[in-house]
């Protein structure tokens, strides 16, 4: 075998290993996300649980709240919306689909 074609095999196995850890990154990434995600939803719940329960309270004045209630649920949303973006970003090329060109391999 020729010097030139094992340092291209050698290259090939080289990018290989490199694009398995890209992907491995890619749904470490992915996994973070998921589990930072996890207790923002349960944030957000609790929060419009609590904005309801509140308002049943006879004599409360849930104006006071109100605004504080709003903000803190901006800023969960915002996180999640933060954490999307990444999460799309974090997609290894490999999971998304490509075209390709077919082509006859004998002219015929």
């Amino acid at each position: 075998m020729s010097p030139r074609r094992r340092s291209s095999e050698a290259g090939a196995t080289t990018a290989t290993t490199g694009e398995r850890d890209r992907i491995r990154r890619g749904y470490l990434g992915l996994a973070l996300c998921h589990e930072m995600k996890q207790p923002l939803h349960s944030l957000n719940l609790n929060l419009e649980l609590l904005s309801k329960r509140l308002a049943k309270v006879p004599g409360a004045d849930g104006h006071d709240l109100e605004g504080p209630m709003q903000a803190l649920g901006r800023v969960v949303d915002r996180i999640n919306d933060c954490l999307d973006n990444f999460a799309s970003r974090s997609l290894p090329d490999a999971s998304r689909p490509k075209g390709c060109a077919i082509a006859p391999s004998a002219p015929g």
